[in-house]
């Protein structure tokens, strides 16, 4: 075999230099002169960073809270991982979609003057993210991307094909698993059995929901249930429904995973359970309720507490090595604790003692500047602060 470079490679580096050395200050002073232009490259492969960072991008604008420019968006079109959800964006961004252009184009995205970094958004655990501040001041506006009637009336149709009635309130339903990403076994301390979600699948449709569980085709069925729709697994599972799944629910019940925020973008209430690290336990909406896996120190023998996972590196640990090499064990939340959550969510549980009030206080104290989650508006479930918040009542 071989070892010289391949011809295509070749030209692709000589193109990449050609920008940074041309191109690049072309644009800067471009910019300089007053062209109101940026470039940018989400992180386009993962449905939850496709719908949210641009919906910051975006926001952080129409909030002042930046430089007024637009974005050219580097959406290469064999990294997208859901383009009927790209197509929602093509009204707010210049979007560039050649492979070839993208990646010669990159050292304009990468560049700290013509272009900008979408990781601090969402991305970092071991810094405060963008997010808080954002969704905080925008506040009770409506959401950037909508639903038009056209789309409401296609989705129903395809809800009723799926055997639940056109009119029918329904909650979306997804537990992380392995099978979408097997090659990232490195978060696997995010994923949950979904069968721990079947009490609260039941509860909601014994207060007249449907339950559609979303996700991919490769997650574990579920059994016949009243009222439930396996719609991860159905044949009729196609990008745009899984768009329109999360932007018509009346509630998402989920998992730390990206469709969540595909709900979140659209306005709809959110509640995520099984979240770790807890640094990342706010949800991305104000509104939105968030849960904690536990863990389990294998050297004490025993959960630790809140404070404790505070003051412990977990708090913002990414990786399962790390969980392993600590000696901790995420613990999944109970199917009692997800139903109550679910509950809550929807408005029916009891309201807040003033113990659990206080609790909430304490909870976010402790999300001290430096967190991803500082200065998120978003809750801790009532039900699981009463349950395992005992070490926050502690001065």
């Amino acid at each position: 075999m071989s070892g010289k470079p391949q011809r295509g490679g070749v030209l692709i580096r000589l193109a990449r230099s050609l920008v940074k050395r041309l191109l690049v200050p072309l644009v800067r002073l471009a910019i300089f002169c007053g062209w109101k232009r940026r470039f940018v490259c989400f992180y386009s492969s993962r449905i939850g960073h496709l719908v949210s960072e641009p919906d910051l991008f975006l926001k952080e604008g129409e909030l002042g809270m930046r430089e007024p420019f637009k974005g050219i968006w580097l959406a290469s079109r064999d990294t997208i991982a859901n383009r009927a959800l790209l197509d929602r964006w093509r009204p707010f961004f210049k979007l560039i979609e050649s492979p070839f252009l993208c990646t010669i184009l990159m050292p304009l995205a990468k560049h700290p003057r013509t272009g900008v970094d979408p990781k601090p958004y969402i991305g970092y655990l071991d810094q405060t993210a963008r997010y808080p501040q954002i969704q905080t001041a925008w506040g009770s506006r409506p959401p950037q991307l909508q639903l038009s009637e056209a789309d409401r009336q296609r989705g129903r149709d395809e809800l009723a094909a799926l055997g639940a009635p056109r009119d029918c309130r329904f909650i979306c339903i997804h537990s992380r698993e392995a099978g979408f990403i097997p090659e990232e076994a490195h978060h696997s301390y995010r994923d949950a059995e979904i069968e721990s979600y079947y009490p609260a699948m039941e509860e909601l449709v014994r207060r007249g929901y449907w339950c559609v569980r979303v996700g991919d085709a490769t997650m574990k069925p579920l059994p016949e249930m009243e009222g439930v729709i396996d719609y991860a697994l159905s044949p009729r599972k196609n990008e745009w429904m899984d768009v329109f799944l999360c932007a018509a629910c009346e509630y998402f019940v989920g998992s730390s995973s990206g469709l969540a925020l595909v709900a979140a973008v659209f306005g709809r209430r959110v509640a995520m359970a099984n979240v770790l690290p807890i640094a990342s336990v706010f949800p991305l909406g104000a509104d939105d309720i968030g849960i904690p896996k536990r863990l389990w120190s294998e050297e004490q023998q025993r959960h630790l507490t809140i404070v404790e996972m505070f003051a412990s590196p977990s708090v913002s640990f990414r990786f399962s090595e790390e969980y392993e090499r600590a000696g901790l064990r995420p613990v999944d939340n109970t199917p009692e604790e997800i139903r109550d959550l679910a509950l809550e969510l929807i408005g029916e549980d009891e309201s807040p003692t003033p113990q659990i009030t206080s609790r909430q206080d304490a909870f976010k104290k402790l999300m001290r500047p430096g967190l991803m989650g500082h200065g998120a508006a978003a809750t801790v479930g009532h039900a699981f602060l009463e349950k395992h918040g005992d070490s926050l009542d502690r001065p």
